[in-house]
């Protein structure tokens, strides 16, 4: 356990030491393209022994919405920025935030 431990928290590190242009750029994106609101949308998500912990990811939503927080693909609330960020899966990126401050491990679920 304390290798997966450290492997997760050694490659979070990496992924945003490598990867913090591509953050910095998305959201100064996400702010200009959709203005009015906040460049990461946090979710409590239930992780490891039913424990909540806050996930982080880019905003791809607009702000105002009928109370819904489920969304599936072709949503009228995802903006067109927002669409390319989910196709590329760059909306996850700082979730990678939460792995290595041990929130999450690399599966999704938390510690």
């Amino acid at each position: 356990m304390l290798l997966k431990y450290l492997f997760d928290r050694v490659v979070a590190f990496l992924g945003l030491a490598v990867l913090w242009p591509v953050l910095v750029i998305v959201a100064i994106l996400v702010k200009v393209k959709m203005p009015g609101g906040p460049a990461f949308f946090v979710q409590k998500r239930v992780g490891k022994d039913g424990k909540l912990f806050d996930c982080h990811k880019f905003r791809t939503m607009t702000v105002k919405h009928n109370g819904s927080t489920v969304s599936v693909a072709g949503d009228s609330r995802i903006t067109p920025l927002g669409a390319k960020l989910r196709h590329w899966k760059l909306d996850e990126l700082p979730g990678l935030w939460d792995v290595l401050i041990g929130k999450m491990n690399g599966r999704g679920t938390g510690h």
